[in-house]
């Protein structure tokens, strides 16, 4: 397990790269740093905010919490595109010449599906991409995390992929519970620090619940509710739940981190995009 995340990530070179064949590789970067810091900041746009995913109503809907300093967990069964929302957000966050950090646990945010997404090959050199799928692996990329930004301040957004994926495979239940504590702070103390927005996303499960709200099992009278798998929320991390209603539609469901109120919104699905609900 490499201990130096600067080695493990190569940070001589950007991380989206490609060869002559044009398959993804670290032998030859895309574009330089600083022409792709150019051409950005050229089609960068005169607002504060850029963090935006691309989906009018999500936009809408999570836009005024979308800041430096703070954190979204998104949450969402399988099925809800989830990734889509996420490739927007990296589309917008170069696009304003600014870079991103990508932790990608379960291959959902490969670096030829981000720079496919993109369209842009310079924009493709603003983002680093890591890969790790154990607890373990998770445990260190947290550790060494303060040491990583600390040496690249043009990152601004930080993603985590599927995070639950790999916590969900420590067996030991206190551990984690104790592992999910440590990111949560980790992830709070890094947004303050570094003045960074980190979008985490999360798969939901379904759990039995009895009339008390203890934990319940199939056989039991019980009611079979989704919830994420893990839960980051505190006073700094807002929770945006996705679900679909059908094939067609779904809703979404922000709690907003420092006052716990509810934001409701509900949208279609067309293709893989999330877009304003038709009028019936």
């Amino acid at each position: 397990m490499p201990t130096d995340l600067r080695d493990e990530l190569a940070l001589e070179l950007p991380l989206l790269t490609q060869n002559n064949s044009g398959d993804a590789s670290h032998s030859k970067p895309i574009a330089t740093k600083a022409s792709a810091l150019l051409a950005a900041s050229k089609l960068a746009k005169s607002s504060a905010n850029p963090y935006k995913t691309g989906s009018a109503p999500i936009d809408r809907l999570i836009g005024p919490f979308m800041r430096p300093g703070f954190g979204l967990q998104i949450s969402s069964p399988p099925g809800a595109y989830i990734e889509q929302l996420l490739l927007g957000l990296i589309k917008s966050v170069t696009a304003s010449g600014k870079e991103v950090f990508v932790l990608d646990t379960q291959n959902k945010l490969i670096p030829q599906m981000i720079s496919l997404a993109l369209g842009n090959e310079e924009h493709a050199t603003m983002v680093y991409h890591h890969a790790c799928y154990g607890p373990h692996e998770v445990v260190s990329f947290f550790d060494d995390l303060n040491q990583f930004l600390s040496t690249h301040e043009e990152i601004s957004l930080l993603i985590c992929s599927s995070l639950s994926f790999p916590i969900q495979r420590e067996e030991n239940f206190s551990k984690r519970i104790a592992l999910v504590k440590q990111i949560r702070e980790t992830i709070v103390k890094v947004c303050k620090q570094y003045n960074l927005l980190a979008v985490i996303s999360t798969n939901m499960s379904m759990y039995f619940v009895n009339s008390d709200g203890s934990r319940g099992t199939f056989d039991d009278n019980t009611t079979a509710v989704m919830k994420p798998q893990i839960d980051l929320s505190c006073k700094s991390i807002s929770s945006l739940v996705i679900s679909r209603d059908s094939r067609k539609s779904g809703r979404a469901v922000l709690t907003i981190a420092t006052t716990q109120k509810k934001l409701r919104a509900e949208f279609d699905y067309v293709g893989l995009e999330f877009r304003d609900k038709a009028p019936q």
